[in-house]
């Protein structure tokens, strides 16, 4: 029986929403100039080049500083 769907595009449940949510958030950063800090705050406090080089643990982290640091820091 044929497959319905393409099982080579399936993610675990909790990997997508991590990704989405730092890309998000990184577009997020641009629009307000914001984009030296997140590079700044990756590589100072998580030695990292990318959010998808941390743990799932570390970029969920790292996702609600930027998150909070982008609320702060909002242009209206």
């Amino acid at each position: 029986m044929m497959s319905l769907f393409d099982l080579t595009r399936l993610q675990h449940e909790h990997l997508a929403p991590a990704r989405n949510r730092a890309s998000r958030l990184r577009s997020e950063a641009e629009q307000q100039e914001l984009a030296l800090v997140w590079d700044m705050i990756l590589a100072v406090d998580y030695q990292a080049v990318s959010a998808e080089d941390l743990s799932p643990e570390a970029r969920e982290d790292f996702c609600d500083v930027i998150e909070v640091l982008l609320r702060t820091l909002a242009r209206d």
